[in-house]
């Protein structure tokens, strides 16, 4: 009996998700897919156009996901002291931490978005947007972000072997030199 339609989207989607962890998305099909989620392959094109309209939709799904702590964050005083706190005690910026913690619950699916260039920079800019947010300098915030995507994409092609707590602590270290800039009043 096919799952109802409210949960055969995320279905889907999951299916998607626990299949990446043994292949990449290129070898995974529409069959493997359905299998996998337990519903047919009419329901799953209900949904998607095909399986790379289902990676967009994942795709979006997740960064919205990651964008929503950003969006929550309000850069009052309060949390720019918070923040100041953290980069002179030399503790993880809690965004970071976030942000790495959400790179974990999704691995696989980061690990294969990516190999795909264009993920890379719309990564790079949903992180870059937040960061203009907080640094009055447009162009460190930029740079930061860009060197954070970097920075995770080794850690993920080294198959994540430093902890999460180490990394976002060299992270921090790398933010500190954002001292040197004034942050938004």
């Amino acid at each position: 009996m096919e799952k109802n339609a409210i949960s055969a989207r995320w279905l889907i989607m999951e299916a998607l998700m626990e299949l990446l962890k043994g292949s990449s998305f290129d070898s995974i099909t529409v069959g493997a897919i359905v299998r996998k989620a337990g519903v047919s392959r009419s329901s799953f094109y209900v949904y998607f156009l095909d399986k790379f309209d289902l990676m967009d939709q994942l795709t979006t799904k997740v960064l919205t996901e990651l964008e929503v702590h950003y969006e929550t964050t309000q850069w009052n005083d309060q949390n720019k002291q918070s923040l100041r706190t953290s980069l002179t005690n030399k503790v993880p910026l809690p965004t970071t931490i976030t942000l790495l913690d959400h790179v974990l619950k999704y691995e696989y699916f980061y690990q294969d978005r990516y190999r795909e260039p264009v993920f890379v920079v719309r990564l790079s800019e949903l992180l870059g947007i937040h960061l203009k947010n907080i640094y009055k300098d447009e162009t460190f915030a930029i740079f930061l972000a860009y060197g954070t995507v970097g920075y995770i994409g080794q850690w993920l092609n080294e198959g994540l072997k430093l902890p999460a707590y180490e990394l976002a602590q060299r992270l921090t270290n790398v933010a500190r030199l954002s001292l040197q800039h004034e942050m938004l009043e």
